[in-house]
């Protein structure tokens, strides 16, 4: 019951995650000759021309939020082959099992292929969690009721060295030599977390239905750019235990940053100059 509980927690922080990255790209105009279809935080409706206007350059960027232009644009294009591979062994799993129809009385395996949770499930989770760690997205904060449940998922991501793949590692290294527009670089990112976000909520509602008693699929997966990846060891209670640090690091490490960046440097003083032209002209 406790398990079942906090997995739906996780369901429902997924949700409200996804729901906040959704806004931010709704409310905040960030390409030119765009326009926010809501108000920022319920408060402002920000236009692109007052967005330029910081002039946020690179070196700007860099003062005012916790991650760099540069890592960013690596991180947006980590996020893109994660989920690239997701797609890969996606389509590779649904082309090695059995199509099963749940109609079918007779089919005595049914109810022990329902309890497992394909590998790439996980895989997807614990290297979502990897790639945010290595660029030093957020702080991973993990409550008491989650201590007796991370298992094999904290002693794999705390404390030892990430081992990424040849690929990840080329991007890590990739010099960028260019001037980045960093509005619509924080763009990219937001979007590519959003289709990250979609991908985990859609695992967790099918993790979720498998009960408690669901174990890891035998079935391996193998793709050209994924087969490392498909090995990964784990319990399905460890795929929690991932998506939980995910969200809790995409919220301190790129959502709540870009709020009070916006909050601070564009919304509060508009908002505070509005107003005291409101009482100059009384």
């Amino acid at each position: 019951m406790r398990a079942c509980s906090r997995n739906m927690n996780t369901v429902t922080a997924a949700e409200q995650g996804l729901a906040q990255l959704q806004n931010l790209l709704a409310s905040v105009p960030f390409s030119r000759g765009s326009e926010p279809q809501c108000h920022f935080l319920n408060i402002y409706k920000i236009s692109h021309a007052e967005l330029a206007a910081l002039d946020l350059t690179e070196a700007r960027w860099d003062q005012l939020f916790p991650i760099s232009a540069n890592k960013l644009l690596k991180l947006g294009i980590s996020l893109g082959n994660l989920l690239r591979s997701y797609e890969l062994e996606s389509d590779a799993f649904q082309r090695r099992t059995p199509h099963l129809s749940a109609s079918d009385p007779f089919d005595e395996a049914l109810s022990e292929r329902t309890k497992t949770m394909p590998a790439h499930h996980l895989s997807f989770a614990r290297n979502f969690v990897l790639i945010l760690k290595n660029f030093n997205v957020g702080v991973a904060r993990r409550g008491k009721s989650d201590d007796s449940s991370s298992g094999t998922a904290s002693s794999s991501t705390s404390g030892s060295p990430i081992k990424l793949r040849s690929r990840q590692l080329l991007i890590e290294k990739l010099e960028i030599n260019i001037r980045l527009d960093c509005l619509f670089t924080i763009k990219v990112v937001l979007q590519m977390l959003v289709a990250s976000f979609e991908v985990a909520l859609r695992l967790l509602r099918a993790a979720t239905e498998l009960g408690d008693t669901a174990v890891l699929s035998t079935i391996r997966v193998y793709s050209e750019s994924s087969s490392e990846v498909s090995k990964v060891s784990g319990t399905p209670s460890d795929f929690f235990t991932y998506l939980n640090e995910a969200l809790v690091r995409v919220s301190s490490g790129v959502v709540e940053p870009l709020t009070a960046l916006l909050l601070e440097e564009l919304v509060g003083p508009l908002v505070i100059a509005s107003c005291q032209n409101l009482v100059a002209g009384m």
